[in-house]
């Protein structure tokens, strides 16, 4: 991703959204920091693909933006239980400039996928227990 098209990114947020250009960063939230949910992300979303050419078709609108929905006293409690136990207001996933900006050089939105297997080359938090215990099994054996 280039540094112009972040840029082109963060002027269209702050356009849009109403805020100042130089409180945006590549890892600002649209929706966590800035406060966009409901209708205001639903109608974001197909603005942005607009504007940047970018295939929406796979974007998961329920992972990013929440119901459009008053808050009440139940929903209030949750939000600070869910603040104080995990260090965030909701539980949705973190929408940043920086996915917004890789959407828009790729003119289309990737999904997350799963970690491809390496194999054991190299070892990640996923594989590391299998290749663990694949070890000990295979050390095991030897000594029989």
């Amino acid at each position: 991703m280039t540094c112009e098209l972040l840029e082109e990114v963060k002027s269209f947020v702050a356009e849009y959204w109403g805020e100042p250009e130089n409180r945006l960063a590549a890892e600002t939230s649209v929706n966590e920091e800035l406060g966009m949910d409901g209708d205001d992300g639903v109608e974001f979303m197909p603005a942005f693909g607009e504007r940047f050419a970018v295939d929406l078709t796979a974007f998961p609108r329920d992972k990013y933006f929440g119901p459009e929905a008053g808050a009440t006293p139940l929903s209030m409690l949750a939000g600070v239980i869910r603040r104080v136990t995990t260090g965030r207001w909701s539980g949705l996933a973190p929408l940043t400039l920086r996915q917004l900006a890789d959407a828009a050089e790729r003119r289309r939105w990737r999904p997350n996928r799963k970690p491809k297997s390496n194999n054991g080359m190299h070892p990640t938090a996923d594989t590391l227990p299998v290749i663990y215990s694949q070890r000990i099994g295979a050390a095991g054996d030897a000594g029989r």
